[in-house]
Order: C-alpha cells, then structure tokens, then sequence
C-alpha cells in the first residue's frame, strides 16, 4: 500500500537490447532486460515509488530493505556492462513540481561509481542560449561512451513548464511537438540508450511540500 500523493512512476524506455519487462513491487517499479550477449545477467533500473504507511521508509533507512540492496546491486552492474560495452546511457526525470526526481536520482546514483555518471540539472536558458536551437543546450551533454547521464528536467521543459508559465509561445511549442521524436530517433540511432521516467503527484502532496521547502533551510534553494 502507497500514501496517498506519493510519486507514481511511468517509464518509457527505447533501443532496449534484448528482452525487456517492467517489474512492479511494493516500493519499487523497474525495468528489467537481458543484454543480448547470450549472458543470464539482468539489469533493473530502479526507482522508489512509495512507501509503507505503518513502516515510513526514509533516504537511509533503505540501506536495510534488502530489495532496495538487490535492485542497487543490479544498477552497479548496469554501469560496469555500459563501461565495457562502451555504451551511452541518458536517463530523463520528468514530472511535476516537488514529485521526487532529484530524491530519485539520489538512489539512482548511490553506489555507481562517480566516474562514469554525472547529473545535468540546468538553470534557466541563457541570452545565448535562447538565440539557438531549442535542442542545442542538450545535445553538450549527452553522454560519452561508458557514461550514464541523469537528467533532472530535460528539453521536455518546452512540453510541460514553459507552456504553463509561459515561458514559451504557441508556436514554440508546437515547433518542439513536431521535432522532439525526429531528435530522440536521432540519439537512438546514434547508439544511445534513452530511458524516460516521468513523476506525478497529487495537488495537495505537492502543496504539503511545497510548504516544506519553504520552512525548511536545508530544501529552500528548491524553490523557483
């Protein structure tokens, strides 16, 4: 059983080698695929989606849950068969304010090792920025060959936030509609590995937190 609000998370994930299947438990959704090397080696990207209402699970409390551990075990395993293979990963965490992306990367990232991953988290576009193509401040950093790039927010910003807060015209947008699948086929058939989470939460969780970034020291640098 989950709190009610707490993040659901939907996963879409292309150019997967091998068999894939989504793996559902009571903290946890993964995606699970065999490589096509002929190995029985299965990788799981994991995430928290929850928590136990009599049993609230906290960021260190996980180190106990021995699923949490298994799953963590099977991501370090993921970036050793990506270093070897010499292959791309970019991962994208998408969704609403306050849903829990930066808190999932955070266990995402725990025990990988930090020289073949790094975090992109981009502040507003620049004057610079805002004369290029839309697509362009991304592209710089996709990742290199045995390299797994975590994405907090992505150019799908011109899909969700600008939108809203009007950050971007109609046309913008509708120009970002029409080009956003011919530019992920593009990475795809580069070779990268593309996987997308996206997060939602209810209207008052996502207020109940709000509230607490702005109370507490530690998160406030969260509000924008």
């Amino acid at each position: 059983m989950r709190t009610e609000g707490f993040f659901v998370l939907k996963c879409v994930a292309e150019n997967l080698p091998g068999r894939s299947a989504l793996i559902k438990s009571k903290y946890y959704i993964a995606l699970r695929f065999n490589p096509p090397s002929g190995d029985d080696t299965i990788f799981l990207f994991a995430c928290c989606v929850g928590h136990s209402i009599l049993t609230p699970m906290h960021y260190d409390s996980y180190i106990e849950d021995e699923e949490f551990l298994n799953l963590q075990v099977e991501l370090v395993r993921l970036q050793l068969w990506a270093v070897e293979n010499k292959k791309r990963i970019a991962i994208l965490f998408e969704g609403r304010d306050c849903a829990g992306k930066g808190g999932a990367i955070l266990r995402f990232i725990r025990y990988i090792n930090p020289r073949h991953y790094r975090t992109v988290a981009l502040d507003k576009p620049t004057k610079v920025e805002k004369s290029q193509w839309y697509f362009q401040r991304y592209v710089t950093h996709l990742p290199t060959e045995g390299m797994i790039t975590l994405f907090d927010r992505s150019w799908y910003n011109r899909a969700v936030v600008e939108p809203v807060m009007g950050f971007c015209s109609e046309e913008d947008y509708v120009r970002f509609m029409a080009q956003v699948t011919q530019f992920e086929k593009m990475l795809v058939d580069a070779g990268i590995i593309l996987i997308k989470f996206w997060f939602s939460i209810s209207q008052d969780e996502q207020a109940r937190r709000i509230e607490e970034r702005r109370t507490s020291p530690l998160i406030s640098w969260k509000l924008s």
